[in-house]
């Protein structure tokens, strides 16, 4: 997970409900705070991208966050991993991702939102990449995500179940 904030919070408790270990990367964060949560803190989001099965991405758009889950990033994933933004467009490297996709590395990703930089969506050619795409218009309902994405990408129960988030 990327932001353990308040909606990064959210969804560790949620998670931790279904008996998900959540690794969470947020320099911003006490270290109470992910003992309270009972996430496991990681140094960089590099390190989180080496053991992740699934990275979850709850920052706000900032000069800094802007393009922070990039080409280095995707390409540090877990084979058969999953990337989920869900924060603000930009954050994730819509291009970087694409790109990324188009080799098959991630095995897919989820979003709810789109950075278009002034071109319309059917004209981004994310959308046109030949993997699976969840339209994740759930307004908040973090939850059903969490299920979506487990019962679109993973329906066999095959990922390992220690490095979810």
């Amino acid at each position: 997970m990327v932001g353990l904030g308040r909606i990064g919070g959210e969804i560790t408790t949620r998670a931790r409900a279904f008996g998900m270990k959540v690794l969470a990367y947020d320099p911003y964060v006490s270290e109470e705070r992910f003992l309270a949560l009972g996430a496991g803190r990681i140094a960089t989001l590099g390190s989180l991208c080496d053991v992740a099965d699934i990275v979850t991405v709850h920052t706000p758009l900032t000069d800094e966050t802007h393009g922070l889950v990039g080409a280095v990033e995707l390409a540090r994933l877990r084979p058969g991993s999953i990337v989920a933004n869900l924060a603000r467009g930009g954050i994730v490297d819509d291009e970087a991702l694409r790109a990324a996709l188009e080799r098959g590395h991630p095995r897919g990703a989820a979003r709810d939102v789109i950075t278009l930089g002034g071109t319309v969506a059917a004209e981004h050619g994310i959308g046109k990449v030949k993997a699976k795409w969840l339209p994740l218009q759930f307004s908040g309902t973090q939850q059903r995500m969490l299920r979506a994405i487990k019962r679109e990408f993973d329906p066999a129960g095959l990922l390992a179940p220690g490095n979810l988030l």
